[in-house]
């Protein structure tokens, strides 16, 4: 196990991760147990449902710099 060996101080972590939609809304949970949650969402959609958004419009990707890069292989 990764964390097996991390020190946690005593510091229990409750888990409880999950997936939103665009809007949100909670697509997929997983409670308190170890695992691994997942779910798809149509790149498409989201695109263009960004795009009637003004603040996606004012944003400033030239700011970016490595981020806006492509990624390494």
């Amino acid at each position: 196990e990764p964390w097996e060996n991390y020190p946690t101080g005593g510091q229990a972590f409750y888990g409880s991760s999950f997936i939103a939609d665009h809007r949100g809304d909670l697509v997929s949970e997983l409670g308190s147990e170890e695992g691994i949650v997942q779910a798809s969402f149509d790149l498409d959609f989201l695109a263009t449902h960004r795009a009637a958004w003004g603040f996606f419009r004012d944003r400033r990707t030239d700011l970016y710099g490595a981020l806006a890069g492509p990624r390494p292989v």
